[in-house]
């Protein structure tokens, strides 16, 4: 089997190792992770120039609609110099999720925000005393007469505190533990009942505690099919973990630059 990259390939993974080289040596990544944003929006802006966060958006919605390969070189690339914006939450997770079983009505408005930088999404799954176990899930969602009200909260919301949408797992049957029975919300972080907070990871990432206390969605927040979300869900954190073991295949070269 042959591995060689095609030119395209190839001027992609140049284009973005050439970013990060300019941009993330290890003191002014120091410096960025010390901010309380914890990462760059020129940076961000950069790479919304650069196309490199329309890369999962369909073509129709905007975006370049390319395949794993592309993810994985922009992922190694950014290994290289642990690099600190939201990419994976919004560029991997949020634009394959939404894009594959978003609501028909708020696609177009989603995804042209992904491809273009203006909207972040972060997916907030994770539950407290639940481990790594999706299925596990106490955040509720009542069904009203013209959509839903969340209770609940989610921990270790990779960049949470950053994310215009969030991507939430939420019970609308079933007990706790069951698989059937989950719903995936795309909630607007500024509606009315959501917190968010914000605290660093070790390694200088961003992550969130999430609280939903009645907050009120209409039906066009639902991703997928009501009590159908589990297998949807557990594809999107694929999604996810394919991308940082893409970046940390490089992380090695990046620790041994850096002396971390």
């Amino acid at each position: 089997m042959d591995f060689t990259l095609v030119e395209e390939e190839q001027m992609l993974a140049d284009v973005v190792g050439r970013f990060v080289e300019k941009e993330y040596d290890f003191e002014a990544r120091r410096r960025l992770a010390a901010t309380p944003e914890g990462w760059s929006a020129a940076h961000w802006t950069t790479l919304a120039e650069m196309g490199m966060l329309a890369l999962n958006v369909p073509q129709d919605h905007g975006g370049l609609g390319t395949g794993p390969v592309e993810t994985m070189l922009v992922m190694e690339a950014f290994g290289r110099g642990l690099v600190l914006e939201p990419f994976v939450s919004t560029a991997v997770i949020g634009a394959k999720l939404i894009g594959r079983a978003g609501h028909e009505a708020r696609k177009a408005e989603l995804l042209t925000g992904i491809a273009d930088g203006s909207l972040k999404t972060a997916l907030a799954t994770l539950e407290p005393g639940a481990r790594f176990d999706l299925w596990n899930v106490a955040t509720r969602a009542e069904t009203t007469r013209d959509g839903f009200i969340l209770n609940g909260r989610k921990g270790v919301v990779l960049h949470g505190d950053s994310a215009d949408i969030l991507l939430v797992s939420a019970r609308t049957a079933g007990e706790q533990t069951d698989q059937h029975g989950i719903t995936l919300f795309a909630v607007d972080a500024r509606t009315q009942g959501v917190r968010v907070r914000g605290f660093p990871t070790l390694d200088g990432q961003r992550v969130a505690e999430v609280v939903l206390e009645n907050v009120r969605v209409d039906a066009k927040a639902v991703i997928g099919t009501v009590d159908q979300g589990y297998p949807l869900l557990e594809w999107a954190v694929d999604q996810g973990i394919f991308a940082l073991c893409a970046e940390a295949g490089r992380r090695d070269v990046a620790v041994e630059r850096t002396d971390l």
